[in-house]
């Protein structure tokens, strides 16, 4: 989390348009919501005239013109707001690569007679394009998820304030074990990156110097240099992956419990007939849409 506070201090000039994609998703956020309160309003209301010998339409046709609008306003604001996220992300890359450069030709000579070239230009491909990624994913679906997630769990505790409970409690056991699991990655990852950077770096210098390399016929030493490196980092994914899939198991075996309760309240209420057939509609729809914003959570950390 703190690396993102940072990503955001970094690019302060482009604050202002954070600022107005954020409006943007919000309303999007809230335009999406709106369409189960209204299927579940809109099934009630089908079922109510579908007794009456004298039906009205009234009101049956103002949700659905109601629907529709939302519907149209929610693909409006989600398409340009993410075509802004596109545009910040393309914004932040020029920016980051052009203080990152800065930076580079402001330092001194002593400071390369120390670096391996490659492995300097290998940091800055990868850092830029991991933050350029990731305002991508923040812009177009973590942002507007987390949202959404907020709203949907204020409305489903208009609902049933036990649905509400349900899913705040189980954000921040999501959000630890999702934490706790994106560090334990982020250090062999470290040491990954070292070795990446190392390798890099060194196949650049190689074919920079291949004259000076084949004159010293050192070219099966640095295939098996290269080569040792790459079982390395192999390895330590290995590991990377066996630590992930354990955690996303638990992660995904509680959250799983926890939508197993949710479906009991809702049906235990509608067979005691303590909720209608279109508020049973909009509590199903409610939760998953609650659930959504968990699996973009492990981005964000």
């Amino acid at each position: 989390m703190k690396n993102i506070f940072r990503i955001i201090r970094l690019s302060r000039p482009l604050h202002g348009l954070m600022a107005l994609i954020s409006f943007i998703v919000v309303l999007s956020a809230a335009f999406e919501v709106v369409a189960p309160l209204l299927s579940g309003k809109i099934l009630d209301e089908v079922i109510q005239q579908a007794g009456n010998s004298n039906k009205e339409y009234d009101t049956l046709f103002r949700l659905l013109a109601i629907s529709l609008a939302t519907t149209i306003g929610y693909l409006i604001t989600r398409s340009i707001g993410q075509r802004l996220g596109d545009h910040l992300a393309g914004k932040m890359r020029k920016y980051l690569t052009e203080t990152f450069y800065d930076k580079a030709l402001s330092l001194p000579q002593s400071y390369y007679d120390s670096e391996v070239s490659g492995k300097i230009v290998n940091q800055l491909n990868r850092g830029i394009v991991s933050i350029q990624d990731f305002t991508n994913t923040a812009t177009n679906f973590i942002v507007p998820m987390i949202l959404q997630g907020v709203i949907v769990i204020g409305a489903l505790g208009y609902f049933n304030i036990w649905l509400a409970v349900l899913m705040v409690i189980i954000f921040p056991i999501y959000f630890m074990i999702s934490s706790y699991s994106t560090k334990r990655w982020g250090i062999k990852e470290e040491v990954k990156n070292q070795i990446e950077d190392r390798t890099r770096g060194r196949i650049q210098e190689v074919i920079s110097n291949m004259k000076l390399v084949k004159g010293f016929t050192n070219e099966t030493k640095e295939y098996d240099l290269v080569s040792d490196n790459l079982d390395e980092v192999n390895e330590i994914y290995r590991t990377q992956s066996n630590e992930f899939h354990l955690y996303d198991f638990g992660r995904e075996f509680i959250l799983y419990l926890i939508l197993f309760s949710t479906s009991l309240i809702i049906f235990y209420n509608a067979f005691i007939e303590a909720i209608t057939v279109g508020t049973v509609i909009i509590l199903i729809q409610l939760v998953e849409r609650a659930r959504q914003p968990l699996f973009g959570m492990s981005f964000i950390l």
